[in-house]
């Protein structure tokens, strides 16, 4: 399987630090559906993740997008984080 990216807009982190004036683009790269099924379930439970989604391609930064890429090691690859 070639690699997914699980993608979306980081509200908290847009618009200020190295996004000051840009949409902060959050990225989890998947190398299998289980990662992908549990990176979109997780993104989907942050409140500050908006318009979740799966894309083919790495997304690039330009000059109103900073794309932020997720460790290996984060949350979004465990079985229902974030949930409370």
């Amino acid at each position: 399987m070639r690699p997914l990216y699980v993608v979306a807009r980081d509200k908290f982190m847009s618009g200020w630090g190295k996004a000051a004036g840009k949409t902060n683009l959050y990225v989890v790269r998947c190398e299998n559906e289980l990662e992908v099924r549990r990176a979109l379930a997780n993104m989907r439970r942050r409140p500050e993740m908006e318009e979740v989604r799966t894309e083919t391609r790495m997304p690039t930064d330009s000059d109103t997008v900073l794309v932020s890429v997720a460790g290996k090691n984060h949350r979004f690859f465990e079985p229902n984080a974030f949930v409370e």
